[in-house]
C-alpha cells in the first residue's frame, strides 16, 4: 500500500503592518505618498476616523452636516472627481463638532493602515 504525503497548502494572509513593510520595500514611492497625503486624502481619512469616534453612520452625519450622502462618501473616499464645496466641509466640520482646519490635518496613513 502506497501512502502519500499531501499537504495542503493554506495561505497566510498578511497583517496590515506586513503589508506595510513590504510595500515600503517593494514600492517606496507610494508608501512615501501614504506617508504624506494629499489634502484631499488628509481631509477623507479626518473625518472618517472622527465619524467612527463619534459612533455615527456616514448617513447620520451627512444629514447633520446638511450635505448629500453620496458627496460625504466622495470626501471619505478621497475620490479624484471629489470636489466638495466649502459649504459642504464647513457643514461636516460642525456636524463633527471640530474647526475646518481640524479636518486637513496631515495624517500618516502608513500608521493608520500599518497598525
Amino acid at each position: 500500500m502506497k501512502t502519500t504525503n499531501k499537504s495542503k497548502f493554506v495561505p497566510r494572509f498578511l497583517t496590515e503592518k506586513e503589508s506595510m513593510e513590504r510595500l515600503k520595500k517593494n514600492r517606496p514611492d507610494l508608501y512615501e505618498t501614504l506617508k504624506k497625503p494629499s489634502p484631499k486624502a488628509c481631509l477623507g481619512a479626518n473625518v472618517s476616523t472622527l465619524r467612527q469616534k463619534k459612533g455615527i453612520s456616514q448617513k447620520e452625519l451627512a444629514d447633520k452636516g446638511k450635505v448629500g450622502f453620496r458627496t460625504l462618501q466622495r470626501i471619505e473616499e478621497a475620490q479624484p472627481n471629489s470636489n466638495p464645496t466649502m459649504n459642504a466641509i464647513e457643514g461636516v466640520a460642525k456636524a463633527l463638532g471640530v474647526e475646518v482646519q481640524d479636518l486637513f490635518k496631515t495624517v500618516d496613513l502608513t500608521k493608520t493602515f500599518g497598525r
